[in-house]
């Protein structure tokens, strides 16, 4: 797959089975020495999952009830239907209270078929006008090999 990086932001070396790549918006200055110690609160994170013997809307409403569960104040105030690049895709739009934090999140799905692969963009609250355009124009960037 490929996906856009916006200019200024960085992809943080991970290992982890969570996640395929994040890319981070830093808040303030990189020290490239130590990413570990980066400000951040505006990311995005990439994974895929297998698709077995559902629909792309079944996997986004069992994913909804399991995040209600994991997170009691998130709502969903957003849900549409789309096509990026040739696939169906889902984009789900939320706000949660975290830690004492106001969170706004875009979930992105797309369905190739054999996977959906997932995007899922954080910000804080203060901060989503700031940056929902370029989470849906990061969205549509993506690109399944």
């Amino acid at each position: 797959y490929s996906i856009m990086i916006p200019e200024g932001w960085v992809q943080a070396v991970i290992e982890s089975d969570k996640f395929l790549s994040l890319v981070i918006k830093p808040d303030g200055p990189i020290n490239h020495a130590d990413f570990a110690d980066v400000d951040y609160d505006t990311y995005y994170a990439v994974n895929n999952t297998k698709l077995d013997n559902g629909s792309i809307d079944e996997y986004v409403d069992v994913l909804k009830q399991n995040l209600a569960q994991q997170i009691p104040s998130i709502e969903f105030t957003k849900q549409s239907y789309e096509i990026i690049n040739g696939h169906d895709a889902i984009y789900l739009e939320s706000s949660s209270i975290i830690d004492g934090k106001n969170y706004r999140t875009l979930l992105t799905f797309v369905a190739d078929g054999k996977w959906v692969w997932a995007i899922s963009f954080n910000t804080l609250q203060d901060s989503w006008e700031e940056n929902r355009n370029a989470f849906y124009q990061i969205s549509e960037s993506l690109l399944i090999k």
